[in-house]
């Protein structure tokens, strides 16, 4: 029982939720222009490498970095992918659910002929 109250105090309104989910959609935005920007510097570097050096091992030192960089920013737009599908399928729940409730409503003969 105290368990059950504890829940319900700590759980999110609507309003609440949205404001959470937009903070997370904000701070993955900005994960996700940081590793394009390295995406960016890490092609630059190997393209730099490949044109100045011929040592091997600087090459793919930054061939290696490119690809865990190109890696980070496709997790981050996937990670943003789902979150939004995820909030999406929140409103279309919610906006499903206010509809039953409203046909219910009217079913039961609540609603007063004016």
């Amino acid at each position: 029982m105290l368990v059950a109250i504890v829940t319900e105090k700590l759980a999110l309104n609507k309003g609440e939720k949205h404001v959470h989910y937009f903070m997370l959609d904000i701070q993955i935005s900005k994960r996700i222009r940081h590793a394009a920007a390295n995406v960016l510097r890490e092609c630059w570097l190997l393209h730099r490498a490949n044109m100045t050096s011929n040592n091997q091992s600087e090459q793919r030192r930054h061939l290696r970095c490119l690809l865990e960089a190109i890696r980070i920013f496709r997790h981050l737009r996937l990670k943003q992918r789902k979150l939004r599908d995820y909030v999406k399928l929140l409103l279309t729940l919610g906006t499903v659910k206010c509809l039953e409730d409203q046909q219910m409503y009217e079913r039961s003969g609540w609603v007063e002929d004016h």
